[in-house]
């Protein structure tokens, strides 16, 4: 390996360590600082500072260093590396042992990650203005994703102390407008939410043959089952077993099957449901040690219709997950609800999300996909170019 990319990876490392030494000194990475407006003005001085270091290259020579192929490339390997070993560590904040003391089980919280991450962040800023300064001599596309990739990362840092992020727990027709943050303090917000109506669309109804007493289960191999009656919304009476079709709260899925046992014909029928918040799960005994049941049945998606009440008035959303409301500078996120009521929850569970870099971060992803996609478009075209060359 070249001395360069020694030096270079040796930066990185001495980075490394400096944030190990930190983290060990004052126990975590603490971004309050950059609230409102602070995050703002520390990113117009940053970019300002990165301006003029690049404005005194050529007189300052460690300078260009910091953003040649050799820091590049460095650069980018210990943020893959460091990404690496978060991602196979179990991030639950927790400091106890060796990785914990370092930080890696907190990644907002790692000083190692954070100036490393700001490291790479100024060298791709750098090697940015190197591209606006020489855009007549340098590939357009190139130039474009260096820059698009640095908005998107600088302004995750600054943006870090200001975004606001709250859940809130919206009951069905009563407005509310205080929301909790993962501390536990109370947050107003300049909005109220009320749930109009929730919907959850299930997967479909499976089976088990399960050991009551040890409460394992297991595949129903070498049994065939027959389903004689399938009641998505049943219910049964006082003192009966028998199920029927019910449109009421707390109605459930119920079946009436039939199960004969491959080897010896042994046969047995009834009825099997997973239970509801009102009626008690059904079981088919088989044997004296096993029995048929039906798990809860999974969410495939969930909805909700919520009313928001803010200053202009009233606005009606629909959300699921990752189908975000969009009122003002918040997004309203569906993360949960009465998981014990399921279908008939009187309840949803909502992220607040306020973040105001979000146009300029979402600005710059733009702007990587359309750098990805012209490149994708014109390699091709520059191949073929070069192969026509005498």
């Amino acid at each position: 390996m070249k001395w360069g990319y020694k030096r270079a990876f040796v930066r990185c490392a001495l980075l490394f360590l400096a944030g190990a030494a930190l983290q060990l000194i004052t126990g975590g990475l603490d971004n309050s600082f950059l609230r409102h407006p602070w995050g703002l003005i520390i990113s117009i001085n940053y970019l300002y500072l990165l301006i003029l270091a690049y404005a005194k290259s050529d007189s300052w020579t460690w300078v260009r260093k910091l953003y040649d192929r050799h820091a590049m490339t460095s650069s980018l390997a210990a943020m893959v590396v460091m990404c690496i070993i978060f991602g196979l560590t179990a991030q639950n904040g927790s400091t106890e042992g060796i990785a914990g003391a370092l930080g890696f089980r907190n990644m907002k919280a790692s000083w190692s990650f954070g100036l490393i991450f700001f490291y790479f962040t100024s060298v791709l800023g750098l090697r940015a203005i190197d591209d606006i300064r020489n855009w007549r001599s340098r590939r357009l596309i190139p130039s474009l994703s260096h820059a698009a990739v640095f908005l998107v990362l600088a302004a995750g840092i600054f943006s870090a102390g200001e975004k606001t992020r709250v859940r809130i727990k919206a009951p069905l027709g009563h407005p509310v407008h205080t929301a909790m943050k993962a501390t536990g303090e109370e947050y107003r917000l300049p909005f109220a939410i009320s749930l109009k109506s929730f919907d959850i669309k299930e997967y479909p109804a499976q089976l088990y043959m399960i050991d009551p007493s040890k409460g394992s289960s297991e595949s129903l191999e070498g049994w065939d089952i027959k389903v004689l009656k399938n009641l998505e919304m049943a219910g049964r009476l006082k003192d009966s077993t028998d199920y029927i079709p019910m449109e009421h709260v707390g109605a459930t899925t119920a079946m009436y099957i039939e199960a004969i046992h491959q080897a010896t014909g042994r046969k047995a029928e009834g009825w099997v449901s997973c239970g509801s918040h009102i009626f008690p799960p059904a079981m088919l005994q088989i044997s004296e040690t096993e029995a048929i049941a039906m798990p809860q049945r999974e969410p495939e998606h969930y909805l909700s219709e919520i009313l928001v009440t803010d200053e202009k008035g009233d606005h009606i959303y629909n959300i699921k997950v990752n189908k975000p409301a969009k009122t003002g500078a918040w997004r309203i996120y569906q993360v949960g609800y009465d998981k014990e009521r399921g279908k008939w929850s009187t309840y949803s569970i909502l992220e607040c999300v306020k973040d105001g870099w979000y146009p300029l971060i979402r600005t710059g992803l733009w702007l990587i996909l359309a750098s990805g996609v012209a490149m994708a478009l014109t390699a091709g075209r520059s191949r073929r170019k070069k192969e026509v060359q005498p």
